[in-house]
């Protein structure tokens, strides 16, 4: 009687398809892997950067859109100022909040290394006039800023002070109350803190700083009883005098707004992704913060 071979078919197949099964699996993972890192509008990482100030209400919005898009990684980054532009034309970041538009030197900086960009209004701010708590001059006109800033003096005997190491600051201050100056007569101060605490012990001293370092500084010395005051600006005499409440700077009504910008590039999806949130759930953080929204933000009524 002949042997009965074993039959070895079965083991194969069974081997065969455990290996097709895990090869499968491996390749569903890493398919979603690199699903889940694809570059789009609310995923794949992104480097935005703003200055020491704003850059913590940037951070908030961007944890919110985080929050709602897990896929998305945002690294918020402190800069200089001055140093916004260079390093977004540099590619060193793919985005920047700035305060005021880019300058023609500034745009011509970005183009000149290829980068393409694209801006969008995100926020309003303001430039705040800081007296001293026993200053004589609690509301002031913009035509005595216009000579205060370009002569250097007051009738009153006020000095102006202004961060020096903020250029782009004292662009919109220039523009906003001297546009036909060609500089500031002002004393720089290296800060803005210097700027606040001149204020503070000099009753001659007059303090021009954005609406973000008066917020914090009033906060953070809120104990001291020689906090400066802030002054009211007025049109002129007929017009009435008008603190920089968020109420007044969204609606234009104080007289030394600006507006602050998103720069990105338009060609990084999640760049663009972001820059949608900021413009409509965004502004939610900004409204939060001492700026002013650039638009109020939708409401979603529920109806039962």
């Amino acid at each position: 009687m002949a042997e009965k071979k074993p039959n070895i078919r079965v083991p194969v197949i069974i081997a065969v398809i455990f290996a097709i099964a895990v090869l499968a699996l491996a390749t569903s993972r890493l398919a979603s892997h690199f699903l889940k890192n694809e570059e789009s509008p609310v995923s794949g990482t992104l480097t935005v950067a703003a200055d020491s100030l704003l850059a913590p209400v940037i951070t908030r919005i961007g944890e919110s859109f985080v929050s709602y898009y897990p896929d998305a990684v945002l690294d918020v980054q402190k800069k200089r100022t001055q140093d916004l532009i260079y390093d977004f034309a540099m590619g060193r970041i793919q985005a920047a909040v700035l305060t005021g538009e880019p300058t023609e030197e500034e745009r011509a900086v970005i183009d000149g290394n290829g980068r393409s960009f694209r801006l969008e209004p995100v926020a309003r701010g303001a430039v705040v006039c800081l007296v001293h708590t026993n200053s004589s001059s609690m509301n002031i006109g913009i035509d005595a800023l216009h000579d205060l800033y370009t002569s250097g003096t007051s009738q009153e005997g006020l000095k102006p002070f202004i961060n020096g190491e903020h250029q782009r600051f004292q662009r919109l201050v220039m523009a906003l109350i001297a546009p036909d100056a060609r500089h500031l007569t002002a004393w720089k101060a290296a800060s803005d803190r210097e700027v606040f605490e001149t204020v503070m012990r000099d009753p001659a001293a007059i303090g021009f700083l954005p609406v973000t370092s008066v917020r914090a500084f009033m906060s953070e010395m809120s104990g001291s009883p020689r906090l400066p005051v802030i002054a009211a600006v007025t049109t002129g005499s007929e017009n009435p005098a008008v603190l920089p409440s968020q109420d007044a700077i969204y609606e234009g009504r104080y007289p030394l707004c600006y507006t602050l910008y998103y720069l990105y590039d338009p060609y990084l999806p999640l760049a663009t992704g972001f820059g949608a949130w900021m413009t409509e759930q965004g502004q939610k953080g900004f409204m939060r913060s001492a700026l002013a929204p650039y638009r109020l933000p939708s409401r979603t009524i529920h109806l039962d």
